[in-house]
């Protein structure tokens, strides 16, 4: 958990912890919005560009890009994503994270990036990768690399030295 009694961070502790792990997407956006989104909002572009890079990398790795939930299959074509991501997970986020009014970037609520801490958002983001590497049935090593790998894309994107093809 976390030292800080701040009711917003103890309630983002407490949704990272118990939220229900269908697909890996909350704990994704979750990571972009600890890591991007630091002046308290980020792109939905930037966005769908990690989710791509993290779920390409894993076919690229011959894993599953994705765990199959009965006849549903997770929508992770690029063209999908953004709706993915608007539809699926972000509706979760409600009182931390909400879409602006033009649907291209998230905002964090002001009052919990304001009391967000650095050690808040590094053990949200450790806890994060545990959730996704025990919903994926894997090692969090593993998770570790493919979220760094897709977040390294990330940076280099926006400063037009892209190394992905």
């Amino acid at each position: 958990m976390t030292s800080n009694d701040s009711p917003q961070i103890q309630a983002l502790f407490a949704f990272v912890q118990k939220t229900p792990m269908l697909y890996g997407y909350k704990m994704l956006l979750l990571l972009v919005m600890l890591q991007v989104g630091k002046g308290g909002g980020f792109s939905l572009e930037e966005t769908v560009g990690v989710f791509d890079r993290f779920y390409r990398r894993r076919e690229e790795l011959g894993l599953l890009p994705e765990k199959q939930r009965g006849t549903k299959q997770a929508q992770l074509a690029r063209k999908d994503l953004p709706s993915t991501i608007k539809n699926g997970p972000a509706p979760r986020f409600q009182g931390f994270l909400s879409l602006s009014a033009d649907k291209t970037h998230f905002e964090i609520q002001e009052d919990v990036w304001k009391a967000i801490t650095p050690e808040d958002s590094a053990a949200l983001c450790n806890l994060a990768i545990q959730r996704l590497a025990t919903h994926f049935g894997g090692e969090k090593q593993l998770i570790e690399a493919l979220v760094q790998y897709a977040f390294e894309d990330a940076t280099d994107e926006k400063q037009g030295t892209s190394t992905t093809q």
